[in-house]
């Protein structure tokens, strides 16, 4: 049997780690000796590459390189065409996945990894989680869980009382999500709710401080648009990301590009890029805002006994302070924000000797060690009886922050016209009152409904989400006991897995 490891599959980078023999996690380092691999993609004529030598061969390839596709888990619409070949997030993510298990694999002595506890946004729905465990089974790797970032870093950060509550900021490369979480040595890990956005992380950070404080001072230099050129302006942005971890430790940084007979140098102050990035800090405490006035939330701001900050965005002096002064508590980091979600996972390994101590560290007989909540309310798409042009609204089934795994059912479905013999159910999520409004997760149908007159026949949907937070669907005809199809494919069906996995091994060789 093969080992099993902890990957946390970032935006901007990734990481792998595994137990050791004492049962302490471990970071597996790259072929090039690194601890975090590049999340980036680049198709060649002859080969693929992923990491660092893509991103730094970018410019050469700029039409197939890809980057920050997390963002995109779960887009139908997303995809990008190489040599005469189309790639979907999820075959992205799976060339990720693979050079992640290879380089592990060569790290520890080539024993083979099969299995894989692999970490996603608290706040990712159904759709992003499904495509995340496609991406894992093109990639061959067969997943043992897929478990929220925040329940993950409080794993490796363990207890400091006997019971706290705790907030879990977590600001990557490309995504945000606030967690409130409740620890104690007799439940372990309760997410009480969720909130976040895909698209909020420390690449928004590097394009306003680009656009805000550079884009002038380097046209007026160099007398170039970077706006009309996208390999000059990706240029920039990658300058601009090393500024803002420069000014992580100095009160200023220098901006510079050697562009052949041009030039361009500009000195920039940490408050110039402060003033630059304000308002992403206020969208992230916006955020944990609307997250303690959910009504399925039963902490509260001023019950947080602890925060604790993930991702290596958090290192970013105003991020920290702006944090500690919303909680008036001086947030917890010192465990590397870039490894804790990786470790984390790689305790969620081995479930059976996991347990919450106090000192932090994880031992004995441990049962439902975490436990997970639903990050967005789930619900169908139905006729407004109310309304005179037959619109639709969202009806909620199964409301966001309710502890997973959950069932939730409603009864109160009818049919709209005489004599209706099926019944579509259009699945939605999100919790918007306007059905157009929310992501549309899929549709099946129950058929052989008895010809009656219209809002006679009575149907029961359930909803039913496990503990990786993939959805299973049912309905029934409450009369006849009719029931649908309970399979719901979200994203790839497993033809399409299978077509993309035949893809994936003709692929060249990656590396």
């Amino acid at each position: 049997m093969g080992i099993t490891v902890g990957i946390d599959l970032g935006t901007t980078n990734s990481v792998v780690a595994r137990l050791n023999e004492d049962g302490e996690p471990v970071i597996l380092k790259n072929s090039e000796g690194k601890q975090k691999t590049r999340s980036v993609v680049q198709f060649r004529e002859n080969e693929t590459v992923v990491g660092e030598a893509a991103l730094r061969a970018a410019l050469r390839f700029p039409d197939t390189t890809v980057r920050q596709i997390k963002r995109y888990m779960g887009d139908e619409k997303w995809e990008i065409e190489a040599y005469g070949e189309t790639y979907t997030p999820e075959q992205i993510s799976a060339l990720i996945l693979e050079k992640l298990i290879k380089d592990a694999e060569e790290e520890i002595g080539g024993e083979e990894i099969d299995e894989a506890v692999i970490t996603v946004p608290a706040y990712f729905g159904a759709k992003e989680r499904e495509a995340t465990k496609n991406a894992a089974e093109i990639a061959g790797i067969e997943v043992k869980r897929l478990l929220n970032e925040p329940t993950a870093a409080c794993l490796r950060y363990g207890l400091e009382d006997d019971e706290e509550t705790v907030l879990v900021y977590d600001l990557g490369g490309g995504t945000f999500d606030a967690t409130v979480v409740n620890l104690s040595q007799k439940d372990g890990v309760t997410v009480d709710g969720v909130k976040g956005g895909q698209q909020l992380g420390g690449d928004d950070f590097d394009r306003a401080l680009y656009e805000e404080v550079m884009y002038e001072e380097f046209v007026d230099q160099v007398d170039q648009d970077p706006a009309k050129d996208d390999e000059l302006e990706w240029q920039l942005l990658e300058t601009a990301k090393e500024v803002k971890e420069d000014l992580s430790v100095a009160e200023s940084a220098w901006a510079t590009m050697n562009l052949g007979t041009e030039s361009y140098e500009q000195e920039i102050t940490r408050e110039e890029f402060n003033e630059a990035t304000e308002h992403l800090v206020d969208e992230t405490l916006d955020i944990i805002d609307d997250l303690f006035d959910s009504d399925n939330v039963g902490s509260k701001k001023d019950d947080v006994d602890r925060v604790l900050l993930v991702g290596g965005s958090t290192r970013i002096p105003i991020v920290q302070q702006r944090v500690e002064d919303y909680f008036d508590v001086e947030p917890s980091k010192e465990l590397d924000q870039d490894m804790v979600v990786a470790e984390g996972a790689a305790m969620a390994t081995d479930l059976e000797q996991l347990e919450m101590k106090l000192d932090g560290d994880f031992q004995g007989e441990g049962s439902s060690v975490f436990t997970d909540v639903v990050s967005k309310t789930i619900g169908i798409e139905a006729v407004d009886l109310q309304s005179e042009d037959g619109d639709t609204r969202f009806v909620p089934v199964l409301e966001e922050n309710t502890e997973v795994p959950a069932t939730s059912e409603r009864e109160d479905f009818t049919t709209v016209e005489d004599g209706q013999t099926s019944l579509e159910i259009r699945i939605l999520e999100g919790g918007d009152p306007d059905p157009e409004k929310n992501e549309r997760l899929g549709r099946f149908m129950l058929e052989g409904i008895p010809r009656q007159p219209a809002g006679e026949p009575e149907f029961r949907i359930t909803f039913r989400v496990d503990e990786d937070g993939v959805l299973h669907a049912e309905a029934e005809n409450i009369e006849t006991g009719e029931q649908a199809d309970t399979t719901l494919d979200i994203g790839l069906s497993q033809t399409g897995i299978a077509v993309a996995r035949e893809q994936h091994e003709e692929i060249p060789d990656v590396r």
